[in-house]
């Protein structure tokens, strides 16, 4: 039962968390994979580029070989030399964006401005396992997990459970950049309204606001806040939705109540603003 309720969280936050596109649907389904569209572009552009390049290989003379091949040892060695300046640059260029951090029971967020302290007998996951999520292989490490992260619309940083009742708060912040055509016009409440129309487009799961969406302090910072009910297999929880703007991203914090019937908002007081 906690493994369902957990799993049960873990689905709400992902659609809640692509909901920006104001999809429904086929188009939730694509929108659930970061950048799709884009990416299939790519894919066919990086196509009818090899066809093209194929076909000028087939006319090149072996003067013309012998040139590119000259021509191509110094693009390399440009390239290097590229990679080489990359590596002191900053990966995430245009945003201060930087991941959290989790020492024993303490996440950390610079980029946030907060830390949260798990309450007793709650667990973080393992770094691992938050990559993974995001299909971040353990090989990806030290400034390339920043650029992989960028290349994500939803950036799991942190989650914390309580084993026994599927109790868990998730940090995640959503990447506007990634999914909406103009960020800088995109607010809490138009991150809302398309959350409400991503969850009343999903099948099989009820959905209940339980009331408006209210003005809070947390962390000593303004948030927005909102409560869902949902309901599916026989299972109801309840998730409480702190969302506010940091640079170009949604920071969301959900407080899932699992198999409880705790007031996740009782938890407030676990977050801290950073001194």
């Amino acid at each position: 039962m906690k493994k369902t309720a957990l799993t049960l969280a873990f689905i709400l936050t992902l659609c809640s968390f692509t909901a920006c596109g104001n999809t429904s649907g086929s188009e939730a389904e694509k929108a659930s994979t970061p950048a799709s569209s884009a990416a299939e572009s790519s894919e066919e552009a990086t196509e009818t580029t090899e066809a093209e390049e194929t076909t000028e290989a087939e006319t090149t003379t072996e003067a013309e070989a012998e040139d590119t091949t000259t021509t191509a040892a110094a693009d390399d060695e440009a390239d290097a030399d590229a990679d080489a300046e990359e590596e002191k640059t900053p990966a995430a260029e245009n945003t201060n964006f930087k991941r959290g951090k989790v020492d024993g029971d303490v996440y950390t967020s610079e980029f946030a401005g907060l830390k949260f302290t798990a309450p007793e007998g709650w667990v973080f996951a393992k770094d691992e396992y938050i990559l993974s999520m995001m299909n971040i292989g353990l090989d990806v490490t030290g400034n390339d997990i920043n650029k992989a992260l960028l290349d994500q619309v939803a950036i799991y940083d942190a989650m914390c459970t309580e084993q026994s009742t599927g109790q868990s708060i998730i940090v995640e912040f959503e990447n506007l950049a990634k999914e909406v055509p103009d960020p800088d016009k995109f607010t809490v409440e138009d991150y809302f309204d398309a959350v409400d129309k991503q969850l009343s487009n999903l099948s099989g799961i009820s959905f209940t606001k339980t009331g408006d969406v209210e003005d809070v302090t947390l962390a000593g910072q303004d948030f927005k806040r909102v409560t869902y009910k949902a309901e599916v297999n026989g299972i109801t929880m309840e998730q409480v939705y702190y969302v506010k703007r940091v640079e170009n991203f949604m920071l969301g914090i959900i407080a899932s109540n699992g198999t409880s019937d705790t007031d996740m908002t009782t938890f407030e007081k676990n977050f801290e603003a950073l001194s």
